[in-house]
């Protein structure tokens, strides 16, 4: 018997870079640092964030906030990009 409560089969929460030619351009130049390129990628709009993806399950209801925290963690760095995914 089911409860019909809380969710059914698994979703996954992912983060990805689209590598556009001025992405691959700079990845090629070899100048940029990784933190450089995502930053770069993240104002550009190539870069799609694990917690940007999170919150649109949250908010279409695939998930609830304790699933997320259980699987990302908490974070507590106080480096924008690393605390967050996004610069600000």
């Amino acid at each position: 018997e089911k409860c019909l409560e809380g969710y059914t089969g698994r979703s996954g929460i992912f983060e990805f870079m689209e590598c556009d030619a001025a992405v691959v351009e700079a990845i090629h130049s070899g100048h940029l640092s990784a933190e450089e390129l995502r930053s770069a990628a993240l104002r550009g709009g190539t870069f799609h964030a694990m917690e940007k993806d999170a919150g649109k399950k949250l908010a279409s209801g695939v998930t609830s906030p304790a699933e997320i925290v259980s699987a990302m963690g908490v974070f507590n760095s106080k480096e924008p990009s690393q605390a967050t995914g996004f610069d600000s």
